[in-house]
């Protein structure tokens, strides 16, 4: 698991913009994909200790995946913001500034540059939202959110500030205001997470606002990330949106090994956002009923069944780990064994049972409140109906187990940080928020 008013002649004009993607009098580009590419730990390999740089330059390796894909029309744009790492391997691409770049002719192409600023920061996101709606204005527009994602716990983490990242009200923020600042009406056309752990429903109803579809993972993704060679040739050749998104889904999880082996755990889907709404008011009244059917003695047996589904985000430690860490593998002396438990595999020990992340599939877990608690069956039909309406596409390595495209958050254990990451703030399923509030664990 990462921002004067010059008098000119027309002729002077079209000189000083020939060297952009967009030209004077012109309308507006068939498409723009902008890449919020907050390097981190991914790309310097500096992991909080040391660098290893066998680990080091995932985001300069997806830039040339970029700059390599055939043919891109003129009427395509590929805009990047870089920051966020302590160090690039791109030599064009410093860690002290903020740097913003178009890919021309197969080439990272310089647009401007900036103070480094703080890709965690909903400010942040927002001049780099509407710099790209400003200058690169298009038909339709993705916006590409590149770095570590935990869920509820936020996406995009900045090393160079203490790993701050943006949570879901920031990123609201920013598209709240880019929008405004922009006057803009109209959604945008898709938002994608090539990030871990971004297919929780709260994200995307939030998203809903402001994008047309949504491209995220359920499961924590490899660090090598999309292949951006493969699927932007299919935006190149004009392809639909649907089609364009749902080849990220196929290009990527295939790029880890085959989809039919069970070392493959990688999860890919697409939302069409338009849907949410439905699926919301579904998910809602759900969520009352649970309120009414399960009295608070049942807490236990509630978290145990949803214990039960999927989940994702197991952690994962080095003996040495553990010892800085101050845990422990002894079951007499960890709270953490006790509780939870360490599997062995080699020098790593996985914590095991219920992740800190509190993200599990909404599928699989509907299928087990529902074997516990059948007066909840006609409730929860009515969910599935709403989200199978709402789920384009959806790839998944075999490995992954019972995975359907989407999370829901639940705290089972204090781990979870509830309080802070599920706030009011951070969602607008209100209902089961309260559930919770009355049947989680919760600091």
């Amino acid at each position: 698991m990462k921002k004067g008013i010059i008098a000119v002649g027309l002729t002077t004009l079209a000189l000083l913009l020939s060297g952009c993607n967009i030209k004077f009098g012109s309308k507006k580009a068939k498409a723009t994909i902008m890449v919020y590419m907050c390097g981190s730990d991914l790309e310097s390999g500096y992991d909080g200790y040391h660098t290893n740089v066998q680990y080091a330059g995932m985001g300069s390796a997806d830039i040339l995946e970029m700059c390599q894909a055939d043919n891109k029309p003129k009427d395509v744009n590929v805009i990047i913001q870089t920051g966020g790492s302590k160090a690039w391997k791109n030599s064009k691409i410093s860690a002290k500034k903020s740097q913003r770049w178009y890919i021309k002719d197969g080439a990272l192409q310089a647009d401007s540059e900036l103070t480094l600023s703080n890709m965690g920061k909903a400010s942040t996101f927002q001049e780099f939202l509407e710099w790209g709606l400003k200058k690169y204005p298009a038909e339709k527009t993705g916006v590409i959110m590149w770095n570590h994602g935990g869920a509820m716990q936020g996406v995009c983490s900045d090393e160079n500030f203490s790993g701050d990242t943006l949570l879901a009200d920031e990123v609201t923020t920013a598209l709240e205001g880019a929008f405004k600042n922009t006057k803009r009406k109209e959604k945008l056309e898709w938002i994608g997470y090539d990030a871990c752990l971004m297919a929780v429903q709260d994200i995307a109803e939030k998203n809903s606002d402001y994008f047309n579809y949504m491209v995220s993972a359920q499961e924590s993704e490899a660090g090598s990330g999309w292949k951006y060679n493969a699927w932007l040739r299919n935006l190149y050749e004009g392809k639909s949106t649907e089609e364009v998104l749902s080849s990220i889904c196929d290009s990527f999880v295939a790029s880890v090994g085959s989809i039919s082996s069970k070392s493959n755990d990688q999860t890919l889907s697409v939302l069409n956002l338009n849907k949410m709404a439905k699926y919301k008011e579904e998910f809602e009244s759900l969520a009352e009923r649970i309120l009414e059917v399960v009295p608070s003695s049942q807490k236990k047996t509630f978290q145990n069944t949803g214990k039960q589904a999927k989940t994702y985000g197991t952690d994962v430690y080095t003996l040495s780990d553990l010892q800085e860490a101050g845990l422990s593998t002894n079951p007499s002396s960890s709270y953490y064994y006790e509780n939870y438990g360490f599997e062995k595999e080699g020098n790593l020990y996985y914590l095991y049972g219920y992740s800190t992340f509190g993200v599990l599939d909404l599928v699989d877990f509907l299928n087990n409140i529902e074997n516990q608690y059948s007066s909840l069956s006609s409730d929860i039909a009515k969910v599935k109906a709403a989200y199978n309406d709402m789920l384009v596409h959806n790839t998944v390595g075999k490995g992954a187990g019972n995975s359907n495209g989407l999370c829901l958050f639940f705290p089972m254990n204090q781990m979870c940080h509830s309080s802070t990451y599920y706030s009011a703030k951070q969602t607008r399923f209100t209902n089961w928020r309260n559930v919770t509030l009355a049947l989680g664990e919760n600091k």
